[in-house]
């Protein structure tokens, strides 16, 4: 099973602020990687948009020769908001999209078996309702964002090269409207996507809840101060703050993360105000249809890879992606120059190889549940599923 973990509040001597200086990704071997690819014995034009995953890889990976990324870790985050932002969203459904990955069952564990992904599911504290208070207290913010810190590194240090970062929450694509309406200035309507029922019928009347509840807690924080933590404690809540700890510790250790949904896209907005290089270790590879997914792309320069508008849950559609995304680096990694540019046209795929060096076969799916992430402990004391 994979393991579940909730958030412990203990102090640690991890201090989160405002004004960070934390690693940029390498500025010159992105645009060398690139360039490089114009050389590549290819029948075609190449890669199209999947030259800025390659781009993207070398510059974190700090190499003109990016390769695939081979350890691959999801990071569920389940945690819900309560109050009006949470209209419409049927009792107790996010516990159960994470009892259904615990079990490696559903798009999301499927998937990431898939792509032979870690799957860690942890859990936030619920969040009050934003519209009559503040979301969550200081100090479980604080304990939030260094949990989520210390989750990138223990991934860090079990080698991984990748982080995939998924939430499942009732009220968490209102909560993250909310910080994107404080965030950048947006009008609550055009960042809040349809609510869509169980029987894929559109329901206006929860929107419009929804809609009301983001505009009253905007009302009752319009004097609040906008700073990070603010934000976070008034509206985000604590599946953003953690999410927010997770992009600060996956870019202090230089792991990348893949991006795909509003509570993703909300915690990296939030973030790029405590540390403005967290969002050059982000990726996007789809909006997914998402209006605030996409205004925040538009903020934070991230540049959606495809237009699949897929909405499998925050997370499924960056591993739908995935194969894609390694495919583009398995050729640029692999492929040798044209002839016409002194490239062997008799190249043996072995030769100049390394004992050290991945054999980029095509992965073999891991079976119908999640690759879990075996003995690893957790960072912190929490419960773990049976």
């Amino acid at each position: 099973a994979a393991p579940t973990m909730a958030l412990p509040m203990i102090a640690t001597g991890l201090v989160i602020q405002p004004g960070m200086e934390l690693p940029m990704p390498d500025d010159y071997t992105g645009p060398q990687a690139v360039d490089r690819l114009a050389t590549l014995d290819l029948p075609g034009a190449g890669l199209g948009v999947l030259e800025q995953v390659v781009g993207f890889a070398a510059a974190t990976q700090g190499t003109s020769m990016p390769r695939p990324w081979d350890s691959v870790r999801v990071l569920l985050i389940q945690g819900d908001h309560e109050g009006g932002v949470s209209a419409g969203a049927p009792a107790g459904e996010s516990a159960r999209r994470a009892r259904q990955a615990r079990a490696g069952r559903g798009a999301l564990a499927r998937l990431a078996a898939e792509n032979r992904a870690d799957l860690q599911i942890v859990e936030a504290p619920t969040s009050a309702p934003i519209e009559d208070r503040p979301a969550l207290p200081g100090d479980e913010v604080e304990a939030a964002l260094r949990y989520g810190w210390r989750l990138a590194e223990q991934a860090a240090d079990a080698g991984v090269q990748l982080l995939v970062l998924a939430a499942c929450g009732a009220g968490a694509e209102a909560a993250a409207a909310a910080v994107l309406a404080a965030t950048a200035g947006a009008e609550p309507p055009t960042v809040l996507g349809r609510v869509i029922t169980e029987q894929g019928e559109i329901d206006d009347t929860a929107w419009m809840v929804r809609c009301a509840a983001v505009r009253d807690a905007l009302h009752r924080t319009r004097r609040s101060s906008r700073e990070a933590k603010d934000i976070l404690a008034e509206l985000g809540g604590g599946d953003i703050a953690l999410a927010t700890g997770v992009l600060l510790g996956a870019t202090a250790r230089k792991v990348p993360v893949l991006l795909d949904g509003p509570v993703g896209t909300a915690a990296a907005m939030v973030s790029r105000d405590l540390a403005g290089q967290a969002r050059h270790w982000c990726l996007l590879p789809d909006h997914g249809g998402r209006p605030g997914v996409r205004l925040a792309a538009d903020v934070l320069g991230l540049t959606p890879l495809v237009d699949l508008r897929l909405d499998l849950g925050e997370g499924a559609t960056a591993l739908a992606a995935l194969p894609l995304l390694r495919s583009a680096l398995t050729l640029a990694a692999t492929l040798p120059a044209h002839p016409s540019l002194g490239g062997d046209d008799s190249y043996d795929s072995d030769a100049g190889r390394t004992g050290d060096e991945p054999d980029f076969a095509e992965p073999e799916p891991a079976g119908p549940g999640p690759t879990t992430i075996g003995s690893d402990e957790p960072v912190f004391p929490g419960r773990r599923a049976d």
